[in-house]
């Protein structure tokens, strides 16, 4: 899908930036995340999870890749029924 972000967004959704974006919407009908969490998910080493089934670093990686091509992530949870995480990335201008 494609989405025009404009400047109420900015203001609302953290490292948002107006323009013309490319969105991918990823859903999973899993747990959810608690809303306390949502904040520390892209964290370096931040997991929910026992020692060594997991590391922490997979949602910090991708953010990181995501604000290197200057697009963001946002994230909609309800515990209990599952989470969706948009990806914006910038159309490219042709």
């Amino acid at each position: 899908a494609s989405a025009r972000v404009n400047k109420s967004m900015v203001e609302t959704v953290p490292n948002a930036l107006e323009g013309s974006f490319v969105v991918w919407s990823i859903a999973d009908t899993g747990t959810g995340i608690p809303s306390e969490q949502i904040e520390k998910i892209f964290e370096p080493f931040y997991t929910t999870k026992e020692i060594s089934k997991g590391t922490g670093l997979g949602l910090s990686i991708v953010s990181g890749i995501v604000k290197g091509h200057k697009g963001f992530i946002t994230v909609q949870s309800t515990v209990g029924k599952g989470t969706t995480f948009h990806v914006y990335l910038p159309e490219a201008q042709v």
